[in-house]
């Protein structure tokens, strides 16, 4: 089987290992563009897709169908509010060691979690 070598220059060329390809099956590979993928991701636009959209990007909305309030909503509190005293002092050395005030290494670690 002989593979065809395409002119590289063409930016439209087709890579020379899917000339094979093309010549024993007859397969021209369509090209879409980002016209016709927002045309057709569009056309399928509906309640049910923008719903799972936003569950596949924040999965926090998933796991809030299974949470409890009663049941963890003050270890959660006491789990927080645990972290963030831990922050303080350790925002208060990191400016320390930064050569900065302390405040400074707390205002910036909170910005940051």
């Amino acid at each position: 089987m002989e593979i065809n070598i395409i002119d590289e220059s063409d930016h439209w060329s087709r890579r020379p290992r899917l000339q094979s390809l093309i010549d024993q099956y007859g397969i021209t590979p369509t090209r879409q563009t980002i016209k016709q993928k927002l045309q057709q991701s569009f056309h399928q636009l509906n309640y049910i897709s923008i719903l799972n959209f936003f569950i596949n990007r924040f999965p926090i909305i998933r796991s809030m169908k299974q949470y409890q309030i009663k049941k963890s909503l003050f270890g959660d509190f006491i789990s927080g509010l645990t972290v963030a005293v831990m922050h303080i002092p350790q925002g208060i050395a990191y400016g320390v060691l930064a050569n900065l005030s302390a405040v400074y290494g707390s205002i910036v670690l909170f910005c940051f979690v």
